[in-house]
C-alpha cells in the first residue's frame, strides 16, 4: 500500500491505500497508550497477483507469517446455495502485522486489492441485518467454514455496498461457534463508509463503531 496522507502532529497518523484514487483504505493512528488488541477486530484481506512475494516482504518488514502461502480450500456456501461437499481451492497465506492484526493475502487480481475487513461477531443474523437494513449493504455470501481446509468451527457472511464480490471492499462477519463475548480493545477505532442512508456515528450489535459520512 502507499501513504496517501500523513499527519505527524501529536502521536501521528497515516492513511494508506493501494492507489491515490482508491475508494478503500486503512488509517493507522499512533497510540498514546499501550494497545489492547482484543479478539473482535481480526484484520484485513488483500488480493495480490504476487501474493508469495507480498508475504515475504511483510515478514522481512516486521510481520510474522502465521499461515504459509499454499493451496487451501473454502467450504460450500449456504448463500448462494452450493453442494455441501464442494471445496473451492484458494491460494493464500496469512501474516500478522507488528501489532498482531491479521493480513490475509490471496493470490489473484481485482480492481480494488483491499478485499475485506474481518470482524468477529456475536450474532451473525443480527449483525447481517444491521448492515443490510441500516447501512444499506448487500449480503453477497454466507459460508460455513467447518468443511474448509484448514477446518474452522465458524460461519461467516460477506456484506458490501457493491453487487458482487469482485468489486470494492467487503466486511467478512465471522461467528466462531460458542462465542459469548468479544473484547474490542483500544486498537480498533471505527469503520468509516460513505453511506446510502442516514449519516452519523453508530454502534452495531457488537459495539463496533460505524461512521457514516
Amino acid at each position: 500500500m502507499k501513504v496517501v496522507k500523513r499527519d505527524d502532529s501529536g502521536a501521528g497518523s497515516a492513511q494508506l491505500a493501494f492507489a491515490a484514487d482508491s475508494k478503500s483504505g486503512v488509517e493507522l493512528v499512533g497510540a498514546a497508550a499501550p494497545i489492547i488488541r482484543g479478539d473482535a477486530f481480526v484484520g484485513i484481506g488483500v488480493t495480490k497477483k504476487d501474493a508469495p512475494a507480498c508475504l515475504l516482504s511483510a515478514e522481512q518488514n516486521g510481520g510474522k507469517v502465521v499461515r504459509p502461502f499454499a493451496e487451501y480450500g473454502y467450504g460450500a456456501s449456504i448463500i448462494p446455495d452450493e453442494d455441501e461437499m464442494v471445496i473451492i481451492p484458494a491460494l493464500y497465506g496469512c501474516v500478522e502485522d507488528p501489532d498482531g492484526y491479521l493480513i490475509e493475502v490471496t493470490e489473484g487480481t481485482r480492481a480494488e486489492p483491499l478485499r475485506k475487513v474481518i470482524l468477529n461477531v456475536l450474532d451473525l443474523d443480527e449483525t447481517v441485518a444491521y448492515y443490510t437494513q441500516n447501512a444499506g449493504m448487500n449480503l453477497l455470501r454466507r459460508r460455513s467454514n467447518v468443511n474448509s481446509k484448514p477446518k474452522q468451527a465458524s460461519i461467516c457472511s460477506f456484506v458490501s455496498f457493491e453487487a458482487t464480490e469482485e468489486e470494492g471492499t467487503m466486511l467478512e462477519l465471522v461467528y466462531n461457534y460458542a462465542t459469548e463475548r468479544l473484547t474490542i480493545g483500544n486498537g480498533f477505532r471505527f469503520i468509516a463508509v460513505r453511506g446510502q442512508k442516514s449519516k452519523g456515528t453508530f454502534k452495531d450489535p457488537n459495539e463496533y463503531q460505524l461512521n457514516v459520512i
